[in-house]
């Protein structure tokens, strides 16, 4: 029951930032705002976010889903994720403001107690919330220090982006050695093949070759018909090997 009361309470309290009056800073080129109103607001509603627990806050924007506004909930996240940072609220130090004719700035340098921030909030001319931020402010020795390990990882990336380029150039004579293997591999099947046809054919011809020789009969024709076309007798000659010739040579002839 308390802690639901408590939610009821910040509710009422965060929703108090749309009652600022604006009835002083009286203005023609300005919007007119009491500033004790807006402090006064700015102030509870910090003091309550930095009182209750994440939890508490995740279940009220839950609670109200559909309710509150989109601005509400932002700045009500944005505290969530700022709150280790900064740890819990102290005070305000000190207030600027800053008007248009259509809004009013704040910006409080708030005291909490790991780290001070500038909590900057604007409201429009109706009194509704339109933005917040959180600008945590680090000291020195926080900023050197997030420097320093920005420039570790980014040293640290170009580093390991120029090894990896290295080893991929250093891959590329394996690529090299890998593609002349391969030629020669095809190379060498070509010549093995080519080998192994000539091979085929010189036996094919030595076999025809053979088989003319051998045949006595065909020997013979030929003898006497050299023996009629030259007009000597065919014993004054003898044939040795017969051979196919062209049969281009045959026709002119």
């Amino acid at each position: 029951m308390k802690k639901f009361f408590k939610l009821i309470c910040l509710a009422a309290c965060v929703f108090s930032i749309t009652a600022c009056s604006s009835n002083t800073r009286e203005d023609s080129s300005k919007m007119s705002y009491n500033e004790s109103d807006y402090t006064s607001t700015i102030e509870d509603n910090l003091k309550f976010l930095s009182d209750t627990s994440d939890s508490e806050l995740k279940q009220l924007i839950e609670v109200n889903e559909g309710y509150y506004s989109d601005e509400l909930i932002e700045w009500i996240n944005s505290w969530i994720n700022t709150r280790p940072e900064v740890g819990e609220y102290i005070g305000v130090l000190e207030y600027d403001f800053n008007a248009d004719s259509d809004n009013v700035t704040v910006v409080a340098k708030v005291d909490y107690t790991l780290r001070d921030a500038n909590f900057k909030i604007c409201f429009l001319k109706d009194g509704s919330l339109d933005y917040t931020t959180y600008d945590v402010q680090y000291t020195l020795g926080e900023k050197m220090e997030k420097a320093a390990l920005n420039t570790v990882i980014g040293i640290s990336v170009v580093f390991v982006v120029l090894i990896l380029i290295s080893l991929l150039i250093g891959c590329f004579k394996y690529i090299n050695m890998a593609e002349t293997a391969i030629k020669n591999r095809k190379a060498g099947k070509s010549a093995d093949t080519k080998a192994a046809v000539d091979n085929t054919i010189a036996q094919i011809v030595q076999k025809e070759e053979g088989e003319l020789v051998d045949d006595l009969e065909l020997v013979a024709v030929i003898s006497a018909a050299v023996a009629a076309y030259t007009g000597t007798s065919a014993d004054g000659f003898v044939v040795r090997s017969i051979k196919k010739s062209n049969k281009k040579r045959w026709m002119n002839a």
